[in-house]
């Protein structure tokens, strides 16, 4: 999507005579710069976020991790607003190693992910707790999002299981076609509701991996397991409508 940044009404016109879809960004939306608001807003807004903690290049940065930058990302969604991410490109214009791994990873994310942040709006509540609630809404129901980071020692998991994460929503009702998965995996979840809210088991069958470390480091050695990357995962929730709280 084209994307204008600056305040400059003849331009601005000009831009949009030529292109509808154009996005114009800062100086006709609020575009708070490496910070989120704490509530949910009616109006459109923009959080304006770096990969590290400055705009311009240099070459140790102190950068945010990637799960930092896709939480950030999950909390603006549930928020209403849309993230802005800056990268620093070097003198010569090159996405430095770090940021293109930090892309990398964020594109990963999204290719499993995306639909809980694309095209959605926030839920009645944006977040319980450490779950965060995005929405696609469909004539009286929804399809719900629930993002959230998973655990590795719920009950039933172990370094030789998946991880998994037990959680209840309070703010969601169920109708007789309700079912709920985890995006990028086959099968659905447990859950069952009653009057005090929608109890939800779910375990990440498909994150595993073996690794073997490179090297003679004692402190490696044994150390064969990887469990995938530690981002927030997505608990799809379908034809649901908003409890009475």
């Amino acid at each position: 999507m084209p994307w204008f940044d600056g305040k400059c009404d003849p331009l601005k016109k000009h831009a949009w005579r030529i292109r509808q879809d154009i996005f114009i960004g800062r100086g006709e939306i609020p575009t708070p710069e490496q910070r989120i608001p704490g509530e949910a807003s009616d109006f459109a807004w923009e959080s304006c976020m770096t990969t590290s903690w400055q705009w311009s290049y240099q070459p140790h940065p102190d950068l945010r991790t990637s799960k930092e930058i896709i939480q950030n990302l999950v909390r603006i969604r549930a928020l209403g607003g849309n993230m802005l991410l800056n990268v620093e490109p070097m003198p010569d214009g090159r996405i430095s190693h770090h940021d293109e791994a930090i892309l990398r990873d964020l594109g990963l994310w999204m290719m499993m992910n995306g639909e809980a942040v694309r095209g959605v709006r926030p839920w009645t509540v944006t977040n319980e707790g450490d779950v965060w609630l995005t929405q696609k809404k469909n004539g009286d129901v929804s399809t719900l999002y629930a993002i959230t980071d998973f655990n590795f020692d719920e009950e039933g998991t172990s370094w030789q299981k998946f991880s998994g994460r037990r959680f209840t929503l309070k703010s969601v009702k169920t109708t007789d076609d309700t079912k709920v998965s985890i995006l990028g995996q086959k099968g659905e979840c447990l859950w069952q509701q009653d009057h005090r809210g929608l109890y939800i088991t779910a375990f990440n069958q498909h994150t595993v991996q073996i690794i073997a470390y490179p090297g003679n480091n004692p402190e490696f050695k044994q150390k064969k397991w990887n469990w995938g990357p530690d981002w927030p995962v997505v608990v799809k929730v379908t034809n649901v409508g908003p409890a009475s709280l």
